[in-house]
C-alpha cells in the first residue's frame, strides 16, 4: 500500500507540469485613453560649466506602457503564467525645425523584447488568467540628447506608441470586438501631432541616430519587478559568442581553454530569470566563487596538498 501511495502521489506532481501552468493561447490589447510618457530614472551625472550654476544633471529616462494580457489554457485548468512573449515596441518622438515647430517627420524608434513567466491571476473563466503589466524600454543620456534637441528632457516629446505582441510565432493583439470597448488594436496617440501619422508608421525605419534599450542593457536590471516589468530573455543581454581554445601551455591555476571561469565576479547569467530574481543572492554566490578562485591560485609548497596538485 506504501508504494501504491508513492506512485499515486508521483501522478499527482507529475499532472502539475509546466503545461498545465502555462497558457496555451494568449493575447494583449492597450487602453485607448492612456497616455504614456517618458520618465526620469536613477541618478543622472552631474558636471559643472565653468562660473556657471546649477549644475547640469544627465540621466536614463524609461518609457513604461501598460498592456492587458490573457491567457487560455487547454481543458479547464487555469493558467497562471505566459511562458514567453514577444513584443515589439515603436515610439514616435517630435522632431523641431530651425524656428522650434513640431515637423511632420518624427524620429522613429522600436525595440523587440522577450518576456517570460508573465504572471496571471484568474480569469472571467475557469481556463483563462488575466493580468496587467508593463512593456518597457530606456533612453541612455547620449540618446536622450539626441532626442530633445535641446535639454536632454523627453517630456512631453513622444507623440504615439505602438505595441505588438507575438505568441507562438502568430501575431496577439487583440482587435476591437465592440465599436465602445476602448481597445486599441496596437497603437495609441498621445498628441494632435501624432494624429497625422501614416497608417502603419511603426512598421517603418528611423534613421537610426538614437537607440532605445530593454531593461537588461541598463544599469537598474535589478529593479525589473519594482519597475511591473516581468522578467527579460536574455536578463543580461545576449550571451557571448564561445571563444576558440587557444593552444597554450596549461599553467598551475589557469584555465586549459584560456577562457574566463563561468565563476567570476564578472559572469553573469544570460538565460531567463524569474520573478523570483534576489540580486543579493547573486552577489553571494559571486562572492563565493572569488573566494574559491583565490584558493586555487594559493602560493605552492613542497608539502600539503596545494603543492602536490600543483606537481601534478
Amino acid at each position: 500500500m506504501k508504494h501504491v501511495a508513492l506512485s499515486l502521489l508521483a501522478a499527482a506532481c507529475g499532472a502539475l507540469s509546466a503545461s498545465a501552468l502555462d497558457a496555451s493561447n494568449a493575447r494583449i490589447w492597450l487602453e485607448e485613453k492612456i497616455q504614456p510618457d517618458f520618465a526620469p530614472i536613477g541618478g543622472g551625472i552631474a558636471s559643472e560649466k565653468l562660473g556657471e550654476s546649477p549644475t547640469y544633471k544627465r540621466g536614463w529616462q524609461y518609457l513604461s506602457v501598460p498592456i492587458h494580457v490573457e491567457g487560455v489554457a487547454k481543458g479547464d485548468s487555469q493558467p497562471h503564467y505566459i511562458p514567453e512573449l514577444k513584443v515589439r515596441i515603436s515610439v514616435a518622438v517630435a522632431t523641431t525645425d530651425a524656428k522650434g515647430k513640431v515637423t511632420d517627420s518624427p524620429e522613429l524608434l522600436s525595440r523587440e523584447i522577450t518576456y517570460v513567466d508573465i504572471p496571471l491571476v484568474k480569469g472571467k473563466k475557469a481556463n483563462m488568467g488575466e493580468g496587467v503589466v508593463n512593456v518597457g524600454v530606456f533612453v541612455s543620456p547620449s540618446n536622450a540628447f539626441k532626442l530633445s534637441e535641446k535639454d536632454g528632457s523627453l517630456s512631453k516629446k513622444l507623440i504615439a506608441v505602438a505595441v505588438e505582441g507575438e505568441f507562438k510565432g502568430s501575431n496577439c493583439n487583440r482587435v476591437k470586438e465592440k465599436p465602445n470597448d476602448n481597445v486599441a488594436t496596437a497603437v495609441v496617440v498621445n498628441t494632435k501631432d501624432g494624429k497625422h501619422l501614416v497608417d502603419g508608421w511603426w512598421k517603418k525605419k528611423g534613421s537610426g541616430a538614437a537607440t532605445l534599450s530593454a531593461i537588461s542593457e541598463t544599469p537598474f536590471a535589478h529593479d525589473y519587478a519594482r519597475l511591473g516589468f516581468p522578467a527579460v530573455k536574455p536578463m543580461y543581454g545576449a550571451p557571448a559568442a564561445a571563444a576558440p581554445a587557444a593552444e597554450a601551455p596549461v599553467t598551475a591555476g589557469s584555465s586549459a581553454t584560456g577562457g574566463s571561469e563561468s565563476g567570476s565576479a564578472d559572469s553573469a547569467p544570460s538565460g531567463p530569470v524569474s520573478s523570483s530574481y534576489d540580486p543579493r543572492a547573486e552577489e553571494a554566490a559571486r562572492a563565493a566563487a572569488a573566494a574559491e578562485t583565490s584558493d586555487d591560485e594559493a602560493p605552492t609548497g613542497k608539502k600539503g596538498k596545494k603543492g602536490k596538485k600543483a606537481r601534478r
